[in-house]
């Protein structure tokens, strides 16, 4: 595996880099210092403790599409920080369910008790900018769609007080039981909101959505017995770097 033979060539980040260890939420907050020179997004890592090696994977944006099934690192920013998010596989989902089996290799107790010696270990998630970030947080509010003779339209707000430059995706997806999949077609931009309400407008024509269809129709209704689900999806996410 590549964690096993990759050469460790240059140290990414150090003990003396981090700040402090947010367990419950697996994220490494570095110091000032630190933080204005690390960047993971599109690096291969090797985490490693003692000289021993962990396991391996790469710094990725949340937005991807690709299908990771190894270790990741998000970069994000908080009040001039660099937080690195650590997670076992690329997962939208959000917050970490340390319960589960797939943590063990990141979240070890080795790990736990080698930043607890640091002093470094922080538990529960309650710093006071952390707190902040997640009340000034912008939301998805108030998603309306509607069927028009050439599109599905779909109207929402962004709402918040943390301004800045923010990612979004908007597609149209299928659920059928516990699979999702995007019907397509997708809208990605970049917002920058300007006040604490901003208003926003898409449409997904009929003919692309036809397109995307006939593609795959006959493949969904083999697969289930009652046909699945449609439904608009929006994803917001700020935009912490920049390419």
């Amino acid at each position: 595996m590549f964690y096993q033979r990759g050469a460790l060539t240059r140290r990414l980040v150090a003990d003396e880099d981090i700040d402090a260890y947010d367990w419950d939420n697996q994220a490494i907050i570095l110091t000032e210092a630190a933080s204005g020179r690390v960047n993971l997004k599109a690096q291969s890592f090797i985490a490693t403790l003692d000289g021993r090696r962990l396991y391996g994977g790469r710094g990725i944006s949340r937005m991807s599409q690709m299908a990771v099934r190894y270790p990741v690192i998000y970069t994000d920013s908080v009040e001039g920080r660099t937080v690195l998010l650590v997670r076992p596989l690329h997962d939208l989902a959000g917050r970490p369910d340390l319960r589960d089996k797939a943590w063990e290799l990141i979240a070890s107790p080795e790990v736990m008790a080698h930043f607890k010696k640091l002093g470094k270990l922080r538990r529960p998630w309650s710093g006071g900018s952390f707190i902040r970030m997640q009340k000034s947080a912008c939301r998805i509010r108030g998603l309306r769609v509607a069927q028009t003779e050439s599109a599905i339209e779909a109207e929402y707000d962004i709402e918040g007080t943390r301004l800045g430059e923010y990612q979004v995706r908007e597609e149209i997806c299928w659920i059928g039981g516990k699979v999702r999949g995007s019907l397509g077609p997708v809208h990605e931009t970049r917002v920058t909101p300007s006040s604490q309400r901003v208003h926003r407008k898409v449409a997904f024509p009929f003919h692309a959505l036809a397109r995307a269809y006939d593609g795959f129709a006959a493949g969904l209704t083999a697969d289930w017995a009652k046909a699945p689900s449609w439904r608009v999806s929006v994803l917001l996410l700020p935009e912490w770097s920049k390419d």
